[in-house]
């Protein structure tokens, strides 16, 4: 299919005659390739696509090309922003969306009937839709600390430990709190007080 685009002359005039001069086979093959492959990146143009790790499990072919469409129509829109692009721009992300729509109904439609028989999945079937974070994302803990964000570790597991450790410095004196300490405490008398119609109510030590 891609030597179709390729000029038939070029190829006719390409010195091909020179890999019988070569001794082994393996340099004959290397020697095609390297000339075949100057002629492709010739004549024939680089395309970029993005290519995703895993798509997600309700991912249908028209669903994509519809993602694709939408795509080449805003980059098509932000170089030339005219009204029959901004239609287009508009019409191919409403269709992206209604497919998308109709991937993930079909995919729930199955889904239901699957965990009738199969309630184990319940978990894989759900957890595409509660997080987007890959199973392989790094654990790091970030903190803003005075105003600049700290990835060292090992800092940051102390400054919590410090923060936790001394959160309750200056509430007051504890040294003295027993456990007669709240007995008068309003809430203690308001329960005490509005204890009639539930029985004996009383508090007792663990």
């Amino acid at each position: 299919m891609a030597l179709k685009n390729i000029d038939r002359e070029d190829l006719n005039q390409a010195p091909w005659h020179v890999r019988e001069t070569f001794d082994t086979i393996h340099d004959k093959a290397s020697f095609f390739e390297t000339l075949l492959l100057r002629f492709v990146d010739k004549h024939l143009h680089q395309k970029k696509m993005r290519v995703r790790h895993q798509d997600v499990p309700y991912m249908k072919s028209e669903w994509k090309t519809a993602i694709r469409a939408k795509r080449r129509a805003a980059r098509k829109c932000l170089k030339e922003s005219t009204m029959e692009n901004l239609e287009i721009r508009r019409k191919t992300r409403n269709e992206a969306t209604r497919f998308r729509r109709k991937a993930i109904k079909e995919y729930w439609r199955k889904q239901s009937n699957l965990l009738k028989k199969k309630p184990s999945q319940f978990y894989k079937t759900f957890m595409p839709f509660l997080s987007n974070k890959s199973k392989g994302a790094p654990n790091e803990l970030k903190l803003n600390t005075h105003g600049e964000i700290c990835h060292d570790q090992i800092k940051n597991v102390n400054h919590l430990c410090n923060y936790f450790a001394n959160m309750a410095d200056g509430i007051g004196e504890i040294d003295n709190i027993t456990d007669t300490t709240f007995e008068t405490h309003q809430s203690i008398q308001s329960i005490t007080a509005n204890q009639s119609g539930y029985g004996n109510f009383e508090f007792h030590n663990l």
